[in-house]
């Protein structure tokens, strides 16, 4: 499925300690998933909506991850 979305709508920030590791915003959990080498549904459980899980053992970083959502999303 081609991603269609044109607006920045989610934000994904990986804390390790006191060190911002990555603050970036995305399209869609996809890409973050992508970003982070993890699975859509592993991120999902990350959202503000999901299980809200931090601490994810077989991800890229081995730190806290925060998903929040953009308000209507940024233009890019």
């Amino acid at each position: 499925m081609k991603n269609t979305t044109k607006k920045m709508c989610w934000n994904c920030k990986v804390v390790l300690g006191d060190k911002i590791l990555l603050d970036r915003d995305f399209r869609t959990m996809k890409d973050i998933g992508i970003e982070l080498g993890m699975k859509y549904h592993r991120v999902a459980e990350l959202a503000p909506t999901g299980r809200k899980t931090k601490k994810i053992n077989n991800s890229k970083y081995f730190s806290d991850v925060i998903i929040t959502r953009l308000g209507k999303g940024k233009d890019i």
